[in-house]
């Protein structure tokens, strides 16, 4: 099938130094790997554990909705035990109720529930608080339950051995709680940290959190300090969430912290408290990079749409939790150590969009890391350049089999991979079929979206708020990028020629190697004053496209910008001159030699071929294998990164079929 686009057009656009900034990420991606590795064992774990010790699914429960909660507690960190009491007021939501259910593990020693001051009768076994009303209620009405309770949280399968810690930092007392399961620690209507669509959704719209502990410790919980009550020996924190929470979500940190405030001007005339709670050992490494926060939130906020819960604050707060950053309800942990935390702090923010704001159904994650994943990417093109937003996408390149969608978490692995770094390049690739414009419309769409705000949300959601913004039928692309494996791998070759009106046409064939992706495909046409692009719609095993342009062309690209997850072969024409022709295999010398970090190494195939491509240190031991399939014919050109070697002497060889060749490189650092 042959397409004609006849447009004379020319542009310059100046070539980017694509390499220039990679050294600066290097150890970011380093981090941000061993991070990932560490979040998928926790994932994994906790999911193994939800099915030993699922959250009970029980009609009592259905017949009521939070409406509030109030959590008072004395916190303990030499006996490591918690004491207090936990309020629920709810609302019938069946025609009558009489039991309900609450959850709390075993281990937790209920010592009595009351209403309107008066005991009530109640089991708790298997992880379930059973309790009898003083009578039967109806719909719509509301009653209050007061829970009396103690003890030491226990032990769960995910997140380092509990979902509350009695830890230290420096020999002094850390006490923090995760973002996973509530009934470890405080009774509740809780909610699956991996939570699927038809599992009853419950946020409670407001609740209140007060946390005794002795006076030299401090406590971050979610929502606004309103007081903080000084007895001599403990101190009393006095947090209020006025936003729907879901039990889950609920979080608290505790230590002797230092602390520093700053402002997110969001209005002419309105602020909002940024709190930063950090170690005094780590203060002067960390504070340059916290102290962006100010501008990441008015960066989302002008992308996604105003901070969700802006009536409160926005906290950071440190912990020294096995190499995991984790954010909760209006505020984030983050690890102290790592490295260049900038990405991290900005991954961790947007989450207050892409899952506190809109909750997804778990099998759905990439809506939740996958966009934090790319909120962090657009944060460094808007602070640093497209250049920075070009090397963080290429970092995220992940090719490897399985479908984004998480079908069978009960079987089959949480793969970061797919989820995080592919779930990225979605929305990457969203962004150029759509253009800008109308890409961010869709963005801020989605994470104001007010049916969205009170259930989970599936891809579905995503896709048909895209297509009602942009106007287009996006089936295709979400059938093909979410629910299914793989990647486009395209061929290609051109020739032109002079035209009687002493322009150039220019035919270009593409073809697809393996499944058949339907995607608009950026074609640049390269003369020696400018680079012209058209875009195409590649949805064939071959399709030819024909160009015209006013200069004789000199080259000719896919996808020059790196748009498209995709791997990309250029195969010399049949009619161009023989010289170009390829005759036999070829290894050329890195380029530059010696390197620092980063370097290119190019190769020819004269056929289709196996080709492995590794790399060798002095040793002979191999240290990495860049290239491990079967190519066509064609010349090929990729980026080795070895920022983690040490300088030194490496060797790559090529091997295709019979034909070895071996080169000599120095990393000079």
């Amino acid at each position: 099938m042959k397409k004609i686009i006849s447009i004379i057009a020319i542009s310059f656009l100046p070539i980017l130094n694509f390499y220039a900034q990679e050294e600066l990420l290097s150890k970011e991606f380093n981090d941000i790997k061993e991070y990932r590795e560490t979040a998928a064992k926790q994932k994994e774990a906790l999911i193994k554990q939800s099915l030993v010790e699922p959250v009970a699914l029980t009609a009592n429960k259905e017949g009521y909705d939070v409406k509030y909660y109030s959590i008072d507690l004395e916190i303990n960190p030499t006996t490591r035990t918690i004491n207090g009491s936990v309020l629920v007021r709810a609302e019938v939501v069946s025609d009558s109720l009489r039991i309900i259910d609450l959850d709390l593990m075993n281990n937790m020693k209920v010592d009595s529930i009351t209403q309107n001051s008066s005991p009530l009768t109640f089991t708790h076994s298997q992880n379930l608080i059973t309790t009898d009303l003083s009578r039967t209620y109806y719909s719509n009405e509301v009653f209050e339950i007061k829970i009396n309770y103690s003890g030491t949280p226990a032990s769960s399968g995910g997140f380092n051995g509990t979902p509350f810690v009695f830890g230290s930092y420096n020999s002094k007392p850390m006490i923090y709680s995760t973002v996973t399961s509530a009934r470890y620690w405080w009774p509740c209507k809780d909610f699956p940290v991996f939570p699927f669509v038809g599992y009853p959704y419950d946020k409670a719209d407001s609740m209140d959190i007060n946390i005794s502990v002795p006076a030299n410790l401090i406590v971050l919980s979610n929502g606004k300090l309103v007081n903080v009550l000084d007895s001599g020996q403990n101190k009393i924190y006095q947090w209020q969430e006025r936003y729907a929470i879901l039990p889950m979500a609920v979080s608290i940190f505790i230590y002797p912290y230092l602390e520093y405030s700053d402002w997110f001007k969001y209005s002419d005339s309105d602020s909002m408290q940024i709190k930063f709670y950090y170690f005094e050992d780590q203060y002067s490494r960390l504070y340059p990079i916290l102290s962006k926060t100010k501008e990441m939130l008015k960066f989302f906020s002008d992308l996604f749409g105003l901070y969700p819960y802006i009536k409160e604050k926005y906290g950071c707060a440190l912990w020294s939790f096995i190499n995991l950053s984790m954010c909760a309800q209006t505020m984030t942990a983050l690890y102290y150590g790592h490295n260049q935390m900038e990405i991290f702090v900005s991954h961790e923010l947007s989450h207050q969009w892409w899952w506190y704001r809109n909750n997804n159904d778990v099998r759905h994650d990439w809506l939740s890391e996958g966009f934090s994943d790319y909120s962090a990417a657009l944060w460094g093109e808007y602070k640093y350049g497209s250049t920075y937003c070009n090397n963080f996408m290429n970092q995220q390149k992940y090719f490897g089999g399985g479908s984004i969608y998480w079908e069978d978490p009960s079987t089959q692995n949480y793969d970061v991979d797919l989820i995080y770094r592919k779930g990225s390049w979605v929305l990457h690739m969203l962004r150029h079929v759509l253009g800008d414009s109308t890409f961010f419309n869709v963005l801020e769409s989605y994470a104001t979206e007010p049916a969205y705000e009170n259930r989970l949300v599936t891809t579905e959601d995503f896709q048909n708020i895209a297509e009602r913004v942009s106007g287009l039928d996006l089936n295709v692309f979400f059938e093909q990028w979410i629910y299914k494996s793989g990647y486009p791998s395209y061929t290609y070759s051109y020739t032109s020629s002079k035209n009687a009106e002493n322009n150039y046409d220019v035919n270009v064939t593409i073809s697809q190697i393996g499944t058949i992706f339907q995607m608009p495909v950026d074609v640049t046409v390269r003369t020696a004053t400018s680079d012209t692009t058209f875009i195409v719609n590649v949805n064939q095993q071959m399709d030819t496209f024909q160009f015209t342009i006013s200069e004789e062309p000199n080259d000719v690209l896919l996808d020059k910008d790196g748009w498209i997850l995709c791997k990309i072969f250029l195969v010399p024409s049949a009619i161009e001159d023989e010289e170009l022709l390829l005759k036999e295999y070829s290894l050329s010398q890195n380029y530059p030699n010696p390197f620092n970090s980063n370097c290119a190494i190019k190769y020819s195939i004269p056929k289709l071929s196996q080709v492995s491509l590794k790399i060798f240190n002095v040793l002979g031991s191999e240290i990495e294998t860049l290239v491990d399939e079967e190519k066509p014919v064609g010349t090929y050109e990729l980026s080795w990164n070895a920022a983690n070697l040490p300088s030194g002497v490496y060797f790559y060889r090529l091997q295709a079929w019979d034909f070895v060749q071996t080169r000599k490189m120095i990393l000079l650092k």
